[in-house]
């Protein structure tokens, strides 16, 4: 399946030149058309909450708290997975005391992370490993 193929066709008269799918997507947000939404992310900074903090934030006991966090996909959908959620996750949410101030990661230092965990693993005693497994050496 190619990208032209993915998309829905376009209207009569539109030319592909002229027309910047994220603001097709966008437009389809906006009717409505899009309100499943699923995002994937990785903590880079939690806690467990302590009495004390769980207690002043309202936050039952044990709590985990992420600080910082990595954003990895912001999608959008016509049906989602689980529709409760969408009501859900919006009606939770506790507003913050003042605007929340969000950084993103930069490139070059997901790119150093990946580095540095790929030049850690030993790949001579994974493959050995593997085929000690598959001769029955546990």
């Amino acid at each position: 399946m190619n990208a032209r193929q993915m998309y829905p066709p376009m209207p009569e008269g539109w030319n592909d030149a002229e027309v910047w799918r994220p603001d097709q997507v966008f437009a389809q947000i906006q009717a409505g058309l899009l309100n499943g939404k699923s995002i994937g992310w990785l903590p880079t900074k939690a806690h467990f909450a302590d009495q004390k903090e769980a207690q002043k934030n309202g936050y039952p006991d044990g709590a985990l708290v992420v600080e910082e966090w990595l954003l990895i996909k912001y999608a959008v959908g016509s049906i989602p997975i689980n529709p409760e959620t969408v009501v859900d996750v919006v009606s939770k949410t506790v507003p913050a005391p003042e605007p929340m101030k969000v950084t993103f990661t930069p490139v070059s230092e997901i790119e150093g992370a990946m580095e540095r965990k790929l030049q850690a693993i030993d790949l001579g005693t994974l493959i050995q490993s593997i085929f000690d497994r598959k001769r029955g050496k546990v």
